[in-house]
């Protein structure tokens, strides 16, 4: 399983990056031990033709991996010689007390170890050089599995001068055409799954009506005024009730300090800043909130997993000391 001949180029095509194969070479016994291949029969079928799909090893399009062999596979890549830390990260996702998230799964052990979740890019400048420097960023990124926030806020409104040529600007509405064009060519992963960008625009841009409503089936354009904020609110909150977009970021109380870069968001659950020069990124992994409802009495390997709250049973508790020994 560690390479392969591709069939177009006659070269050698790992799927296992070669640090990690040499570590699970040298520790191999210990490692086999720790593999429990039954734990492969506590997925649903749902949840096993996703790993079947998605993410394990595949080789001209045929499985080579089990379901534990790739939960031990992440485990080396993220912890490589650090067999104890790996052995804990190993039990703690093949008994599915937490996941990492599908570019961790993805990637972890692999010539290719982007692990990161989530990168925040900003307009490099408002210029033609900037949008594709941007552009090129978001591929690359996507490429890899990385989910992308994009902040835009930077790009100048539709009919601006443009004093180089002596022309006029299209505003942000083709250049997003370009952005979505982008992103449903790079599939990440090879087709894993789908690419995802997220645009953020701030709401004192000209353009913002014409940006809330493309989700729309159907939109009006307007012309650049003077608006009163409650018609510019009433505006997201009608496109959020057809379309369930824009996500909102409240961020004058997240900027304590003054600050040139911008502050977005892309999962709506934590902030960072980004700026032309830097891109913010984030890891991000799940914990199973039903595993940690215990039976009293109970040895916790027999812990069935689809317990959820009390239901049926007053003598279940949530082990808030165990959640803690996953979480940290």
């Amino acid at each position: 399983m560690y390479s392969h001949i591709s069939e177009i180029s006659g070269q050698k095509a790992p799927l296992v990056a070669e640090d990690v194969y040499r570590i699970i070479m040298e520790h191999a016994e210990i490692l086999d031990k720790e593999i429990k291949h039954e734990r492969d029969f506590e997925y649903d079928i749902i949840g096993f033709k996703t790993l079947e799909r998605c993410y394990l090893l595949k080789i001209k399009g045929k499985v080579v991996e089990r379901p534990q062999h790739m939960l031990m596979r992440i485990s080396v890549g993220i912890h490589n010689n650090d067999i104890t830390s790996v052995i804990k990260t190993y039990r703690l996702m093949s008994q599915r007390w937490f996941t990492h998230a599908s570019p961790t799964l993805f990637n972890a052990g692999t010539p290719n170890p982007q692990l990161s979740s989530c990168f925040l890019v900003c307009m490099k400048d408002d210029s033609i050089e900037g949008f594709y420097d941007a552009l090129k960023e978001c591929a690359v990124i996507s490429k890899s599995a990385g989910g992308i926030g994009v902040s835009i806020h930077n790009t100048r409104l539709n009919g601006s001068y443009i004093c180089g040529p002596n022309g006029t600007s299209n505003g942000i509405i083709p250049m997003l055409r370009v952005f979505n064009d982008t992103i449903r060519y790079v599939d990440e992963e090879g087709g894993s799954r789908k690419g995802a960008f997220a645009v953020y625009l701030e709401p004192w841009h000209a353009d913002i009506f014409e940006f809330l409503d493309l989700r729309k089936n159907h939109g009006k354009g307007k012309a650049k005024k003077v608006v009163n904020a409650l018609e510019l609110w009433s505006a997201v909150l009608k496109s959020q009730i057809e379309t369930g977009t824009p996500y909102m970021l409240f961020k004058q109380s997240a900027e304590s300090e003054p600050s040139n870069l911008q502050v977005c968001v892309l999962t709506a659950e934590i902030i960072e800043y980004t700026s032309p020069t830097e891109i913010a990124e984030c890891n991000l992994a799940s914990i199973a909130l039903p595993r940690f409802v215990q039976e009293e009495g109970a040895q916790e390997e027999s812990q069935p997993s689809e317990l959820v709250g009390s239901r049926g049973s007053g003598n279940r508790y949530f082990d808030f000391s165990k959640l803690a020994e996953v979480w940290l």
